[in-house]
């Protein structure tokens, strides 16, 4: 039978974390639940956000369920264009998409968008974090499937990243159970939206659909897509529209620097 936390075990709780309390950078990776501590994490780094990022990742795995907001924290800084969201940040996407309270959710679509918008996150990367979070039970699907929808709404670019991280997450998943069937449908449907033939790869990775039951009759689709020639390439508009995204972020970065070099060098003299 599992103890009860006492009141001794709560003491011993909050000295370990007091014990910590002027080393920020030791408490960000505290296992604990402090809510009763000042939340500043936000603070401890200003640079390298990955190891807040999956603080926070953990945090909503743990509260996925939860309808109140006593757990979150600031989430401002994942619209900041030079926060990579490609590692760490995939996770807590994942886990705040699925999350129950709608506010979270909400925030990290328009967070997801923000990194797609910017190409701070992969599609490959993102779809294989699904797919591993997936076998956990503590995601919902359709969730996930929601987002992505609005998400391939936003530009030809955001819709080549949906469809990619479909590919990916249908490739890593394994399996052919109902928690692709979702992924399945929004596949078949930035496809068409693309205007794009199923090549090799795709092929492969919904061979595993077969039979009369509603994941074969999708892999069929797929199979069967023609593309309109007179409609153009939605893949080819999408990869014309990173190339411009990277190159004005590139721009931005050198006029950063060289501003950075000017102060630098006026101080100097």
């Amino acid at each position: 039978m599992k103890r009860l936390p006492t009141g001794a075990d709560h003491q011993a709780q909050v000295q370990r974390v007091q014990r910590y309390v002027l080393y920020p950078t030791i408490l960000l990776h505290d296992n604990s639940n402090r809510f009763a501590v000042e939340r500043t994490d936000e603070l401890t780094w200003l640079q390298n956000r990955e190891s807040l990022l999956a603080r926070m990742a953990k945090s909503s795995a743990q509260y996925v369920d939860s309808v109140g907001s006593y757990w979150q924290g600031d989430y401002e800084f994942l619209f900041d264009q030079n926060v990579s969201m490609a590692d760490n940040g995939r996770w807590f996407l994942c886990m705040a998409l699925s999350s129950k309270h709608q506010e979270t959710s909400r925030l990290a679509i328009d967070a997801l968008i923000s990194a797609v918008s910017d190409c701070r996150i992969d599609a490959t990367t993102f779809g294989a974090a699904m797919a591993a979070l997936v076998p956990t039970g503590v995601i919902t699907a359709v969730r996930w499937t929601r987002a992505l929808r609005e998400l391939g709404k936003v530009s030809a670019w955001h819709r080549y990243f949906v469809f990619e991280t479909c590919k990916s997450f249908l490739k890593d998943l394994g399996t052919s159970g109902t928690q692709s069937l979702g992924f399945l449908e929004v596949l078949l449907e930035t496809q068409s939206q693309l205007n794009v033939a199923a090549d090799a790869e795709l092929r492969e990775i919904v061979s595993k659909y077969q039979g009369s039951g509603k994941g074969g009759k999708i892999a069929k689709s797929i199979f069967g897509f023609a593309p309109i020639p007179t409609k153009g390439s939605g893949a080819r508009s999408a990869a014309a529209q990173a190339l411009e995204i990277r190159i004005a972020r590139a721009q931005s970065w050198q006029t950063l620097l060289k501003a950075r070099l000017a102060e630098e060098t006026a101080i100097v003299r």
